[in-house]
């Protein structure tokens, strides 16, 4: 498994309930779903460049 791939599994799994906790928090910003969603947009695009370059 490529090492990129298994470091955001891991980190994914440590940070998940961190990340759900500032998600669903009352008192939270309405627009916290839309960072996440925005984030993994931009991540998964940077790496969808990169592979399609590097093959």
């Amino acid at each position: 498994m490529n090492r990129t791939v298994l470091f955001i599994l891991i980190l994914g799994y440590l940070l998940s309930p961190y990340v759900y906790t500032w998600l669903a928090d009352p008192n939270g910003s309405w627009y916290r779903p839309f960072i996440v969603w925005g984030l993994s947009a931009l991540i998964l695009s940077i790496m969808s460049g990169r592979i399609s370059r590097d093959s």
